[in-house]
């Protein structure tokens, strides 16, 4: 039998909450959403472990005090979570993305397009104790549609100011790091892109990670850099790129509006300051003008704000309010604070309903 463990190692008292995160897979996203916060609440006697949704079985809720099921999708998912109620377990659904209302226009979204697929996702969500939304507008949508559903910010770990670096001739490195999923969200603004590169000529650089507009090669200086699939040693990568500016577009689609801040989150912790897309994931978490810059749909804005961007001379004070923003809301105590906070709330209803039922 797997015993739950500590974030970074077991110690000499038993942990008293323990908490079982069952998601499909593992990766960036469950670092942040969890590792993160969970590593500062071991000290309150916490302590998580890790499932994949395809691995479960009845012996992993031995012991368990809260189940959270992330972006869970499976039929067998649903009687687990039916078990759990049944030995008076807690459960929370975590849900980063709208996927009851995936892109009609990408491949990834084809299994969520499945009617039973669909099915099986609202049968969680509606038999979950709490559902906790990525973004302020995918916590309204599920309210709308009638699921018990809050939003709470995401951590992030600042890193260190970097050294920059000296050139002999001032260069402007205008970078892009996503998913190939985002591909359409970069190709959406490339004829921005190829109007600044006429503007500015040899002074700029584009340099994309992960993801890459078709048509890149055209641009006269630009660099394509390899993933860097942990998230930390991704964190680090970004800041020692020293761009001058991020982008971070995203097409104007129904699911996109209910994506949450991440490239904020991550520009910002590498001490880059960010150009975002005038949508719902942004418009809650950018000043424009104070902490960073909105630009709408039409490539036309995105020359503005990336021409304003490249020759303001006081990022590094948008830098800085970005940054203390960011350790306000987003630091991994803040976000720790709040899972206490919801761990106490869900606890406490499932031994309010537990008294209800017995009457």
């Amino acid at each position: 039998m797997l015993c739950f463990l500590s974030t970074r190692q077991a110690t000499a008292k038993s942990p008293s909450h323990k908490i079982l995160v069952v998601s499909p897979g593992r990766g960036a996203a469950i670092t942040i959403a969890y590792e993160l916060p969970f590593s500062v609440l071991q000290a309150d006697g916490f302590a998580w472990r890790f499932r994949l949704e395809g691995e479960l079985n009845a012996e992993d809720l031995t012991g368990c005090t809260l189940l959270i099921l992330y972006r869970c999708r499976q039929a067998r998912t649903i009687a687990f979570l039916r078990l759990a109620r049944k030995k008076g377990i807690p459960i929370l659904y975590e849900l980063d993305d709208d996927l009851l209302a995936p892109p009609p226009d990408e491949s990834w979204g084809e299994p969520y397009r499945n009617d039973f697929r669909w099915q099986i996702i609202e049968t969680l969500l509606t038999e979950a104790d709490l559902i906790k939304a990525g973004s302020p507008e995918l916590a309204k949508r599920l309210k709308k549609r009638g699921f018990r559903a809050i939003y709470r910010p995401y951590p992030v770990k600042l890193l260190d100011l970097p050294t920059k670096k000296r050139e002999e001739a001032p260069v402007f490195r205008v970078g892009y790091f996503g998913t190939p999923h985002h591909r359409k969200d970069i190709e959406a603004i490339f004829p921005a892109l190829l109007r600044i590169d006429e503007l500015f000529r040899e002074r700029v650089q584009f340099e994309f990670v992960g993801c890459y507009p078709e048509g890149w090669s055209i641009l006269k200086r630009v660099v394509i850099h390899p993933c860097v699939h942990d998230y930390f040693g991704f964190l680090k990568r970004l800041a020692a790129l020293n761009w001058t500016v991020g982008l971070a577009p995203l097409r104007p689609t129904p699911f996109n509006k209910a994506k949450s801040d991440s490239k904020f989150r991550d520009y910002t912790a590498a001490a880059i300051t960010g150009i975002y897309a005038d949508l719902p994931p942004y418009r809650h978490t950018v000043r424009p003008g104070i902490n960073g810059w909105l630009a709408g749909n039409h490539p036309a804005e995105w020359v503005e704000r990336i021409s304003e961007a490249l020759l303001d001379a006081k990022k590094d004070k948008k830098l800085a309010v970005a940054r203390e923003q960011v350790r306000r809301n987003n630091s991994p105590e803040t976000v720790a604070a709040a899972w206490r906070g919801l761990y106490e709330k869900l606890k406490s209803k499932v031994s309010t309903d537990d008294i209800l039922s017995i009457r």
